[in-house]
């Protein structure tokens, strides 16, 4: 039903300037049931692409670990996770997979033995994030 769903846009810079070549900006989609808004839990596809370059070393590489655990404590036994992480090469270090016990602990310890190094190169980990999502959602789009 409409006005059942409220959704949030917010891009990560203010102004996107005409410029003759392309451009990459990111955006935040928030989509929120709106109050009274009959809710039901729907299985979610998650995939994690974690920044592991060099520039995370320390309280960031903590805070990241400490997030993913977050991430990890609210997901139901039906979701599925995917984990990609990042630095000059992209590896997915978790494939999509069904979120069961022995999973929720083998992300968790993938999470915990990150260690931050080497540049960084965002799009390949990027994509490779977004292949995961599809191989339990379908074929990718052409």
């Amino acid at each position: 039903m409409a006005g059942e769903l409220n959704l949030r846009v917010v891009l990560a810079r203010p102004r996107v300037p005409v410029m003759p070549t392309e451009q990459l900006v990111y955006a935040l989609l928030e989509l929120r049931p709106a109050p009274g808004a009959v809710t039901t839990t729907l299985p979610l596809n998650l995939s994690l692409v974690l920044d592991r370059s060099g520039s995370m070393r320390g309280a960031k590489m903590d805070r990241l670990r400490e997030a993913t655990q977050a991430v990890l404590n609210l997901m139901q036994p039906q979701d599925t996770i995917s984990v990609i992480v990042f630095n000059n090469k992209t590896r997915v270090l978790v494939p999509s997979q069904a979120l069961t016990d022995s999973s929720r602990a083998q992300v968790a310890d993938e999470i915990r033995r990150l260690e931050a190094d080497g540049g960084t190169h965002m799009a390949p980990a990027m994509e490779a994030g977004l292949l995961e999502l599809w191989r339990r959602a379908g074929p990718p789009p052409p």
